[in-house]
């Protein structure tokens, strides 16, 4: 967590709330809930567009306790996404032509199509 004040008064919580849309904030949850032992409640929201506007909202839940698996552990958190969120403009660049580059003579399950969560 970045903020002292809020790391404070998670430890001393029976519940730790956390509305995350990223990798990095859905670890540091995990992290706050393990290395504290508190329980934690992860909530995100997704949403479906469709032509006519919106087509429905996804709600997902994850609870996070000290003695079982982590958000790691359970697939919630995408490594190579986590790796892609604090990249600037130009360093996501870079990899993705670095990808197409070693992709280019290949194809299969290692093609662009993974890097489509950049964009």
């Amino acid at each position: 967590m970045l903020n002292q004040e809020a790391l404070t008064l998670s430890i001393g919580s029976d519940l730790v709330l956390g509305c995350t849309d990223t990798e990095h904030s859905k670890a540091a949850l995990t992290e706050v809930v393990k290395r504290y032992l508190v329980t934690g409640l992860n909530v995100n929201l997704s949403l479906e567009p469709s032509k006519e506007g919106l087509k429905g909202k996804i709600v997902h839940s994850t609870y996070i306790h000290p003695d079982q698996e982590c958000m790691y552990c359970m697939g919630q958190i995408n490594g190579q996404r986590m790796s892609f969120e604090l990249m600037s403009d130009a360093q996501k660049e870079k990899r993705a032509n670095e990808e197409r580059a070693s992709t280019a003579n290949s194809s299969g399950a290692y093609g662009l199509e993974n890097l489509s969560f950049l964009r």
